[in-house]
């Protein structure tokens, strides 16, 4: 019973001077983890400002009626608008029918596949039903359409949520906004 008394203060006195010794040297724990929910709020604040930009309260301004008037395609049926289409498949996921509403950003995404909203979106869908992989090319596919317009930004936003379950595709992504950063030069 001795014995352990005296091997317990032998250690809590080790211990003690080794944590006196390194307290300079080692950052603090209360240090990592204020820069550890720094960095995650961080990532979240460039999300959410990207995903404001997704969805505008804004109304869209009325089409010219020439323009509305849908012409049918080469199987006889109209071609369904992006707006009516984004919408449905906004409409499906809200009422909880996930694989209908990823069938219907796919359809979107044939249909119009320079829409980095709809990849956004359909990024959101896969991530809520857990399909991380694809959530994360998704988000990918909706950066490069934003770099290609102009908006790095919004890209960058994206940036996090590509590179927690596809370090390969965050690495491009990386390289294509270092590019898209450099000024061009004309002749």
């Amino acid at each position: 019973m001795l014995s352990r008394l005296g091997i317990a203060i032998f250690y809590a006195i080790v211990f003690f001077a080794l944590g006196a010794w390194a307290g300079d040297r080692v950052p603090s724990l209360r240090g990592m983890m204020k820069h550890g929910v720094d960095a995650t709020w961080d990532g979240a604040h460039r999300l959410r400002v990207w995903a404001e930009g997704t969805v505008s309260s804004k109304p869209a301004a009325p089409a010219d009626a020439s323009k509305t008037a849908a012409a049918p395609a080469k199987g006889g049926a109209p071609k369904a608008e992006p707006t009516q289409s984004i919408a449905a498949a906004r409409d499906l996921f809200a009422k909880g029918n996930v694989s209908e509403a990823i069938a219907a950003y796919q359809a979107l995404l044939k249909a119009t596949p320079d829409d980095a909203d709809a990849w956004g979106e359909l990024g959101n869908v896969y991530h809520s039903a857990g399909r991380l992989p694809d959530a994360s090319r998704a988000y990918f596919e909706a950066a490069a359409r934003l770099l290609d317009k102009g908006d790095a930004a919004r890209a960058q936003a994206l940036l996090p949520a590509v590179k927690s379950n596809a370090p390969a595709l965050a690495d491009e992504l990386e390289r294509r906004m270092r590019q898209a950063a450099q000024p061009t030069r004309s002749l």
